[in-house]
């Protein structure tokens, strides 16, 4: 009787101890732990995909070539990928390549980016791979673009982040410009490789005024606006709208800037995008003759000191040891990881992870007091981590074993809660509105605020409206018009709820069809009336007017495939003309001059 009772609490102690956050996961290489000595090598970046895998990149032990792995759920390498697994790349001429970033794009591709050596420049790397790890041959020359900026010769990559139409945006920095100093720069390129001339100036941005030395980081906002982040002392956080021009509503004239208080040195190593909109930066505070800290500040969505985050806006954890992060990541309810470094003079460096409750908090319910610990061979350096689906957070660098001085890729995957999975709430979409080409839908009680997205697949979405609830009326009915809908042939519609606790859901996806009605207008610009060719003859056609900001302004129905219609009471601007039938509908914008 004494063994079972035994067996019971020990079962008891091992399923409250596995559900733990923060604490190794055992289904994951050796109890959470993966030392790759198959391909020695360093620099390790991961990419999460959606069925679970990730890819890991990074270089080979010749520094010769863009090294990627692929594994699976378990931390196996997945032999379906490339050549048993993995993929080397190594970029003609050159007498050195190295990856420095890598990322999923929208259809699944995995672009990997670095910095290319060749007689003694150093230039812009690029690969892009489908996902079996073979090279996708409609991209730059045969997948690979190495791109050489001017006179700035030395560019060095260090983020990527992928556009939902495909693009490219690289950040980084130039060594070697006009005045021979650091400069961080911004490049994008489009998705075919080439680069986007429509972005900044011809492509690049650079930035001169009070700059840091490099941008070690860049993000994208829902409405196309990009981040990029970097330090010199001071955190500093850049905005810029979609075309590369600093957005002069963000900050002072595009820029946000801040210090540690006691005039501690700040490094800007990482970033994250809170759902309303604040930008959480990350990495290390040094004060004057005192040990490193894991640092954090919070800048608003309009580039001020968010007060209300940590202690007057900033958050600062201090260990024994020195400390940093090296990534931010966010979950679906709010809280946040801060992944990095624990350094000592004395014992090897290792892997550290905490976690934070949205305003700044330490998480005690998160390892140890809400903190983990990790230490792999004799020495361990993270460089990047990742949230995967099931919400498990998995950190990636190198670990150097000492008797060989081998350097590794090192893996450390932990088990973790996101407290958004008890806390979801479905809003419906009630209807398509037709005459004002948008969707209505009621009020959720406890909703915090709703996204409206646009798809052209049902499966990539792009964020096209966001509003916030209003919660004195619970049962207010809400609506949306799209002022420019896709051209595509089909078109979807669905609703993102953010609850008060910030849990994340979807709603119905609503689907409209446009591809049976091939309708023109001509003249375009017209001026007092517009001639509607190609409409339907068997059967009668609704035409509607709205303008951009969906309000109703004409509506007639017609049955012939010709038709002319008034329009000298619109006041002069843009329009979007709507024809349906009862199966079909097609929409075309027109000026009115």
């Amino acid at each position: 009787m004494k063994t079972i009772f035994t067996l019971i609490i020990f079962l008891f102690l091992f399923f409250s101890l596995r559900a733990q956050p923060g604490i190794p996961d055992p289904t994951f290489a050796n109890n959470g732990i993966l030392i790759e000595k198959s391909y020695p090598g360093s620099l390790v970046h991961i990419a999460p995909e959606s069925n679970g895998k990730f890819i890991a990149a990074g270089v080979g032990s010749d520094n010769n070539g863009f090294l990627l792995i692929q594994y699976n759920q378990t931390g196996i390498i997945d032999s379906s990928f490339g050549d048993n697994g993995a993929v080397i790349t190594a970029f003609p001429t050159s007498d050195g390549s190295y990856c420095t970033a890598v990322g999923i794009d929208v259809s699944g591709k995995i672009v990997a980016a670095g910095t290319i050596s060749r007689g003694g420049n150093i230039s812009v790397g690029l690969a892009r791979y489908n996902n079996d790890g073979g090279p996708d041959k409609s991209f730059g020359s045969d997948g690979l673009v190495n791109f050489i900026v001017g006179d700035e010769s030395n560019v060095y990559t260090q983020s990527i982040a992928m556009q939902p139409d495909e693009k490219i945006v690289i950040s980084g920095y130039s060594n070697q410009g006009s005045n021979g100093n650091y400069k961080p720069i911004i490049f994008r390129f489009n998705s075919d490789g080439t680069i986007d001339k429509s972005f900044g100036n011809n492509g690049e941005v650079v930035t001169n005024q009070n700059s840091p030395a490099n941008f070690p980081c860049v993000i994208l906002q829902d409405d196309g606006k990009i981040l990029a982040g970097g330090s010199s002392s001071k955190f500093m956080l850049f905005r810029y709208l979609s075309d590369g021009t600093p957005d002069s509503t963000f900050g002072i004239n595009g820029v946000a800037r801040q210090a540690f208080s006691n005039n501690a040195f700040g490094q800007l190593n990482c970033m994250l995008l809170q759902r309303n909109g604040y930008v959480i930066c990350g990495g290390e505070a040094i004060p004057a003759g005192g040990t490193g800290a894991m640092g954090f500040l919070r800048f608003t969505d309009k580039g001020f000191i968010d007060s209300t985050f940590g202690t007057m806006g900033q958050v600062i954890t201090t260990f024994n040891d020195e400390s940093s992060a090296s990534k931010a990541l966010i979950q679906n309810d709010g809280k946040f990881l801060g992944v990095g470094n624990l350094i000592s003079l004395n014992d090897p460096s290792k892997f550290i992870t905490v976690r934070y409750t949205p305003d700044g908090k330490i998480d005690s319910t998160f390892g140890a007091q809400g903190s983990t610990v990790t230490v792999i061979q004799d020495a361990a350096t993270c460089y990047d981590a990742a949230l995967q689906k099931d919400s498990k957070i998995l950190l990636a660098g190198i670990s150097v074993l000492s008797s060989t001085n081998e350097t590794d890729f090192s893996f450390a995957r932990y088990d973790n809660n996101d407290e958004s999975k008890k806390q979801i709430l479905i809003t419906k979409i009630k209807r398509w509105i037709q005459h004002h080409n948008g969707i209505e839908w009621t009020n959720t009680p406890g909703a915090q605020s709703y996204a409206v997205q646009r798809s052209s697949d049902g499966q990539h979405w792009a964020t096209i409206n966001r509003q916030a609830a209003v919660n004195d009326q619970q049962s207010a009915v809400n609506h949306y018009s799209d002022p420019t809908p896709s051209s595509t042939n089909t078109t979807y519609y669905r609703l993102q709820t953010t609850s008060n606790s910030n849990a994340v859901a979807n709603s119905n996806v609503i689907t409209i069809t446009n591809n049976e009605l091939d309708v023109s207008l001509s003249p375009n610009p017209a001026k007092s009336t517009l001639s509607i060719a190609g409409l339907p003859t068997n059967e009668k056609v609704k035409i509607t007017v709205v303008d951009f900001s969906g309000n109703f302004k004409l509506q007639t129905t017609v049955n012939s495939s010709l038709y002319t219609l008034n329009i000298a009471s619109l006041p002069a601007g843009n329009y979007v003309l709507k024809a349906e039938t009862s199966t079909n509908s097609v929409s075309k914008q027109f000026v009115k001059e």
